[in-house]
Parts: structure tokens; C-alpha cells; sequence
């Protein structure tokens, strides 16, 4: 069963594509090209969540955004179990599908410890992380509450005949008015009790699940504590509030950079999707520059150290001196200008211009701040 519904291409204007899983039939789009982007969503949203993000930075990015059995156009299988284990699998089995390599997976709410699992898992395929308001331990005092207070059979009756987690506490959990026709599509995905069983269960899972969150609390700092780490933090948020648990995400990676967004409530993607897409379109343009370092050669680098040694820069008057961005060795294309300077491309409005003098090597950028 799968809901009979077809997005508007206004709202969403992406190829639906179809994945065969173990568990059902899974929905997913994959738009653009560059580095793979895996986007995960949380409760009670689909991929339409990701929908601003994806047409901003599908230029430089792979997006890849799938609907978890039981959400969005995916199957709702019966017998499928809606655990947190149970979609980090299927996850998987799609990233084994589409053999992504070089990943970077971004999730919030969570898709955060769905996808952690499954990066986990699969370590040696993961290039990055981009974590919103997530949790990757056993739930708080406040979490337990709500858990046991929404597997009551009044609550849970409500979630399934009432879908009040759309109707009435998503909106609630944004910024911003969304329009009828916005709300229709987190609506109709869900048309009956039955579709809901997924929504309805993240709820319980807060605490059935506690023994899976204690494994995946051990296993991230030692599987994945020194992958490169955005955190793109909504401070709106009262659910996860930043001052209880930002630090403790923070200190699971050791290469984390932590972006706040002040205007954003529990969902980021609707609330300010242009500052999240600036934060990972700077994440590109670093890689471009770990990879400029490395096209200039091991013998430029280790003998201008001193002198080379940072990916943080300023512009000033367009053009900053640069010091060392990194030591992963990756081939990329060296392109010239006019002028037969080398320069890289770090995506729009952006190049890198190169200028090695004999007596004193440094690297010129034309561009903007980033991190």
C-alpha cells in the first residue's frame, strides 16, 4: 500500500525514482550532480522537506532524499517493524544500490541517528556528515515524557484518526506559515490510519529503542568521531534546545564546524533552507581547495608549510594569502585563465587563482569567506 498521490512540479519538481528493497518499495529523487548528498528526514515529513535545499545546491551536489517505508510515496510493507533499525537498513540497501561512494549524509530530527547507523555501518563509504537538530544517545528526561505520553491510547488514537502531528504540531514547530498548498502535500501523503502507523510509532521508539541508541552512542565516536562534521543548529528550537544538546554533539567529532541558525525552529529546511544550502556550498568549495592543494604536489607543500597552512580566509581587496587546507592527495583538473594563471573552479561565482613565485610560493584567492 502506498499513497495515491502525485506532488505538484511547482512545489516539487523532481523525477520520482523507485528502489526495491528487502522491506517494500522505497521512493526516493536524485537530482544533480557532484559529491553525494544523502538527506534523511525525521517525523512526520518525507522527502518534500528537503524540496528548497535540493533546487538550491543540486549544481554542486548529488542529492539523494528518500521516504522511509511508511512516509511520503514509499510502501507502508506489511509487517515491516517502523523501528529506527528497521529504516536505517533499508537505508542501506539503497546506498549499497546506488553504490554511493564518497558519501556525505545529513539528517535531522531522525533521519540524524538513522543515518549515523547506517554511516556506521558503512564507514568506508562516508566522505562527510551534516547533522541538524538530532540526538545520537538514549533520550533525555523530557523525551521520555513525550514518549510515554504519545504511546497512550488516546495519543496514539489521535496520531492515526486525527494525523495530529501534521495538522497540528508540525505547523507549530515552524518559523513560518506555510501555504494550503504546502500543508496539502505533508497532508496527503497520509490519507488514512493505516498510512500512519509509521508516524505513529517514532513516538514509542523513543524509548523501545534505547538499547539501539546506546550502541550507536559507543559506535559514532569510534566509527566516525573524525569525519569532517557540519552542524547546521536551528537555536528556535525547543524540542532540542542548542544549550542541552549541541556541546554533546559537538564532542562525538573532532573536525566539526557548527553553524547556528537563529530564525529556524524544529524544521531547518522550511525555516531557513537558504543559510543551510550557504553552509554546504562553502563545504564544496573546502574540498575544492583540499583537492587545489593537492594538484600542487607533494614537494610545493611540505616546503611552503610554514607559509601555507589554513582553509579559513577573508576576502581582502579579492585576493587573501592561503596556508595549508589539508592532506588528502586527490587528483582534479588544473584549468588557466586568459592570463595562463592556474585556476580550480569552487563552484558558482568562485575560482581559485594560483601564483607560485620562485623565491616566495603562495596561493592568491579571488572569492568570498568560508570555512
Amino acid at each position: 500500500m502506498r499513497p495515491n498521490f502525485t506532488p505538484s512540479p511547482e512545489l516539487y519538481p523532481f523525477e520520482s525514482r523507485w528502489f526495491e528493497s528487502t522491506s517494500g518499495r522505497v521512493h526516493y529523487v536524485d537530482e544533480g550532480t557532484g559529491p553525494p548528498l544523502l538527506l534523511l528526514h525525521g517525523n512526520p515529513t518525507w522527502s518534500f522537506l528537503y524540496r528548497h535545499l535540493i533546487k538550491r545546491i543540486r549544481g554542486c551536489f548529488r542529492c539523494v532524499a528518500p521516504d522511509y517505508p511508511g512516509f511520503g510515496l514509499s510502501d507502508r510493507p506489511p509487517g515491516y517493524g517502523y523501528t529506527p533499525s528497521d529504516h536505517s537498513r533499508v537505508v542501506g540497501e539503497l546506498v549499497d544500490e546506488l553504490d554511493l561512494d564518497e558519501l556525505i549524509v545529513m539528517g535531522h530530527d531522525w533521519g540524524g541517528p538513522i543515518g549515523a547507523t547506517m554511516a556506521a555501518a558503512r564507514s568506508e563509504r562516508i566522505a562527510g556528515l551534516v547533522w541538524g537538530n538530532t540526538s545520537l544517545w538514549p533520550p533525555n528526561l523530557p523525551f521520555r515524557v513525550f514518549s510515554a505520553a504519545a504511546s497512550t491510547r488516546p495519543l496514539r488514537w489521535a496520531i492515526l484518526h486525527r494525523n495530529v502531528l501534521v495538522e497540528r504540531v508540525l505547523p507549530l514547530r515552524m518559523r513560518r506559515d506555510l501555504s494550503d498548498a504546502e500543508m496539502e502535500h505533508y497532508r496527503a501523503v497520509q490519507p488514512t490510519p493505516a498510512s500512519r502507523i509509521g508516524v505513529a510509532e517514532f513516538p514509542r521508539q523513543m524509548v523501545a529503542a534505547t538499547p539501539w541508541f546506546e550502541q550507536l552512542s559507543r559506535e559514532v565516536p569510534k566509527k566516525l568521531g573524525s569525519v569532517r562534521t557540519l552542524i547546521t543548529w536551528p537555536t528556535r528550537d525547543f524540542e532540542y534546545p542548542a544549550k542541552t544538546f549541541l556541546p554533546r554533539l559537538q564532542s562525538m567529532f573532532s573536525d566539526a564546524h557548527t553553524v547556528e541558525l537563529p530564525a529556524a525552529g524544529h524544521f531547518p529546511q522550511e525555516d531557513s533552507p537558504d543559510e543551510i544550502a550557504e553552509a554546504l556550498e562553502a563545504l564544496r568549495r573546502r574540498d575544492n581547495l583540499i583537492r587545489l592543494f593537492a594538484r600542487l604536489g607533494p614537494a610545493v607543500r611540505e616546503r611552503h608549510r610554514p607559509t601555507i597552512r589554513s582553509a579559513q580566509l577573508d576576502t581582502l581587496d579579492h585576493h587573501q594569502p592561503l596556508r595549508d587546507a589539508g592532506q588528502q592527495v586527490v587528483q582534479t583538473p588544473l584549468d588557466h585563465d586568459r592570463s595562463g594563471q592556474p585556476v580550480v573552479d569552487l563552484g558558482p561565482h568562485m575560482h581559485m587563482a594560483v601564483r607560485v613565485v620562485p623565491e616566495r610560493p603562495r596561493v592568491l584567492v579571488c572569492g568570498q569567506r568560508y570555512w
